[in-house]
């Protein structure tokens, strides 16, 4: 019975905050600051940029970002836009999709283009270690609004690129979105 109780407390809470993060959805525009990381890959993500809320469900999310991957070898200034499902309470849930381009250095690529003879590094070629990345990434998460232009954001990514599916990985992390 007393877990009933928890729940249903739970669930007035979820929904007292709904009324009051509900009336100003419309209005929205939030800057966003984020950093994203996995220890073990020791790949990262730190993003600035911005999100739009279309409707009380429904957000886009768009900036630049620092990209690392390829544990350390590479870094990449890019591009990011996304959208993200939410739902509406003062403890946000969310599922999201977002696609970064860029341009950065790849150590691994040096190292990639000494295997094929037909490159040479005498002044012969101009490409160098510099190359683009594309990547997708989904993404959960979870917001807790603090307050009517302020949330704090913590959320798991799973990041693919065009590095190669060896070098796909979890990140993890949060960011502070402030209204503008």
């Amino acid at each position: 019975m007393k877990s009933f109780l928890r729940l249903l407390t739970f669930a007035l809470f979820l929904l007292a905050g709904r009324v009051a993060a509900g009336e100003t959805y419309a209005d929205r525009e939030l800057g966003e600051v984020e950093f994203m990381a996995n220890h073990r890959t020791h790949d990262f993500n730190v993003g600035a940029g911005g999100e739009i809320w279309e409707n009380e469900v429904v957000s886009s999310r768009f900036g630049v970002a620092a990209l690392g991957v390829n544990k350390k070898d590479g870094l990449y200034g890019a591009l990011y836009a996304g959208v993200r499902l939410n739902v509406p309470f003062v403890v946000s849930p969310f599922v999201g999709l977002s696609v970064a381009i860029g341009r950065g250095y790849d150590k691994d690529s040096e190292v990639r283009d000494n295997r094929n003879p037909s490159i040479t590094f005498n002044g012969e070629d101009t490409r160098g270690p510099y190359t683009y990345i594309a990547a997708c990434y989904p993404e959960a998460g979870v917001r807790l609004w603090l307050g009517r232009r302020a949330a704090l954001v913590g959320s798991v990514r799973y990041f693919m690129s065009t590095t190669g599916r060896a070098n796909d990985s979890f990140l993890y992390g949060g960011s502070l979105n402030v209204g503008y």
